[in-house]
Formats: C-alpha cells, structure tokens, sequence
C-alpha cells in the first residue's frame, strides 16, 4: 500500500471508496467514474485518478483502458489465491494470540469476537456470516501486535474478497461453521498453539476446495 499523508485529498478519495465498498454501495463491477467521483468529493480528477491507481495495485479496483475504471470482480481462481496465501497469514496471527494467551486483552477480545460471531449466525445471513468471519480475523491481527502482518491484513481490504465470496459459496451448516471457530476461540485462548494453527489451516483448505467446485449456490451467480 502506498502511503499517503492523513487528510491529503488521495487519502480521502481512497477512503471514500473502501466505505462505499463496505457498506455495499459499489459492488463489484461498479463503474467508478472519475468526474462524478472529484465532483461529490470536491478533489481534483488527479487526486481521484491516484486514488483509483492505489486501490489497483491493492486489487480492489481495475483499470481497463479506454474504458475506465470500476471495483474488480473477483473470479473462484483469484479467490483461491487469496485464500491461499491468507492461510499462512491467519496461521501465523492465530498461532501468535495463543502464545500471549496470558494477557487479559486477548481472553476478553478474542470471547468477545466469537460472541459477535454467534449473533450473526443466528441471521443466517451469508454476507453478513463472511463479514463478520472478516471481523473476527482483522481483531486476530490486532491483539497479535505483529505490524507486518497487520499491514498486509489491512493492505488485502478483506470487505471486498468477503463481499465477492458470497456469490461462490454458500453456506450449508451454520454450527459447523460456528464449531471451527469455537474449537479455534478455545485453543487460542488456552495457549494450545499447535492446534490453533492446525484449525484455522484445515478450515481455510476447506474453503479453497468449496471454491474448486463447478456447482455454484445459485442465488449467488
């Protein structure tokens, strides 16, 4: 991510963006057009156009030429390598939470987290079940205290993949979705390490070979 001075006009026209992305108001395939976009900011096309170069070197937003710019729309295969390589991220802040399961900061915030969880599912909700699994693994980043892992975490916009991923996989069993991260809450809170890994790797794996399959949920297509 390139870093931009706070309050600089880039900086808002970025953030400006990602919140449109997250509360749903540019889905994928949103055309984004530049005019429109310094207009109802009343920055410069350039703050916009740097802006929209930004979130395309994130993957957030593609550029095709001649014909502007609009919020990407993510195929299973870019899905797959995200979750692919978000394996050894989530791994690594899991693994590191149950290390420091000792601090009080981690029992409360990581309980608090599967709560939120809980409530969701009781919505039975897709979007909101894939954001709130977004939510639960940002607060995993945080309380690791690793800033590497946090900016790549912040870096890969998780709203966008979460919101994109409803439209491949539906879910079939909410307690067993819920049991994977009542197991993964316990282990990091009892400072099993080895297991916190191992569970968030082999639910992740499961959730790449959901992604192979041909047969998509078809109120998502």
């Amino acid at each position: 991510m390139v870093e931009m001075p706070l309050g600089s006009p880039v900086a808002l026209a970025v953030n400006f963006l990602l919140e449109k992305i997250r509360q749903g108001e540019f889905a994928g395939g949103h055309r984004l057009v530049e005019g429109d976009l310094a207009a109802e900011l009343d920055v410069s096309r350039g703050s916009i156009r740097e802006a929209l170069r930004i979130l395309a070197g994130d993957g957030v937003v593609e550029l095709i030429p001649h014909k502007g710019a609009s919020v990407k729309r993510l195929n299973e295969g870019e899905l797959i390598q995200i979750y692919e390589a978000l394996t050894g991220m989530h791994w690594a802040a899991v693994r590191i939470c149950a290390k420091r399961s000792d601090e009080q900061e981690i029992q409360e915030c990581i309980g608090a987290s599967l709560k939120r969880l809980s409530q969701v599912r009781m919505a039975e909700d897709h979007l909101s079940w894939f954001l709130a699994l977004g939510e639960y693994h940002r607060e995993t980043y945080r309380l690791s205290g690793n800033p590497i892992l946090k900016r790549e975490q912040d870096r890969m916009h998780n709203v966008h993949f979460h919101r994109e991923l409803t439209r491949y996989i539906k879910v079939g069993n909410w307690d067993k979705y819920l049991s994977v991260y009542q197991r993964l809450t316990d282990a990091i809170r009892t400072g099993d390490v080895k297991k916190s890994g191992n569970i968030i790797a082999d639910h992740l794996d499961h959730i790449v070979e959901l992604l192979r399959q041909t047969e998509k949920p078809a109120i998502f297509r």
